[in-house]
């Protein structure tokens, strides 16, 4: 038992090291439209569908921390009260999590205007524990999300990540190529002729 006691600790102290050294970075991407500490080097990954184009930062300096901050700009119209919930549910199914909380709250945007947003925590059946914003802006939804091992509180982690995060003025892209529905560049068709009798 003292030495599984013994390993246990070893094992927390040397996640704390690591929670402690990371390299963490201010994040600030042109046309991101949100500044944000990050722990490590952030990739990013598009996504393009229909109507719908999505940029993800992802930053994963080690097998205990995870944070990622996703832009969503919709060529459609957006219902916010949907895009909030449809959200979350597509999040927590995504990383097969459930949530533990969940608050209906404003955000500040860019222009001092208070944004819808919904932040909710949430635990994994991988051994994750997380929290999530997701924030609506007319057509462009934002999202941040910081989890990590259940080997320590996050509460320092979450507190750096969450409380750095920022929305700025953005001019939204025109929509992607990749993003046009099929048809979209194509001329009308030519309206039908009549024939003489």
């Amino acid at each position: 038992m003292k030495r599984s006691l013994a390993a246990a600790a070893c094992l927390l102290l040397t996640a704390a090291v690591s929670f402690a050294a990371y390299p963490w970075g201010v994040v600030e991407p042109d046309d991101g439209g949100f500044t944000a500490q990050m722990p490590g080097e952030p990739q990013l990954s598009t996504d393009y569908k229909p109507n719908v184009a999505t940029y993800t930062w992802i930053a994963k300096p080690d097998d205990l921390v995870l944070a990622v901050v996703g832009v969503t700009d919709y060529y459609a119209p957006v219902d916010v009260k949907q895009e909030l919930e449809q959200g979350q549910k597509s999040f927590l199914k995504e990383v097969k999590g459930q949530s533990d909380s969940r608050t209906l709250e404003k955000f500040p945007g860019p222009k001092g205007k208070k944004l819808p947003s919904v932040l909710f925590t949430f635990h994994t059946q991988g051994g994750w524990t997380g929290k999530s914003r997701i924030i609506v802006d007319k057509d462009t939804t934002f999202q941040t999300v910081l989890m990590w091992r259940r080997l320590r509180d996050g509460a320092s982690l979450v507190s750096r990540f969450e409380g750095s995060f920022r929305l700025l003025p953005r001019t939204k892209p025109p929509i992607p190529s990749a993003s046009k529905p099929r048809g979209a560049d194509s001329p009308p068709a030519p309206a039908p002729e009549d024939k003489p009798r």
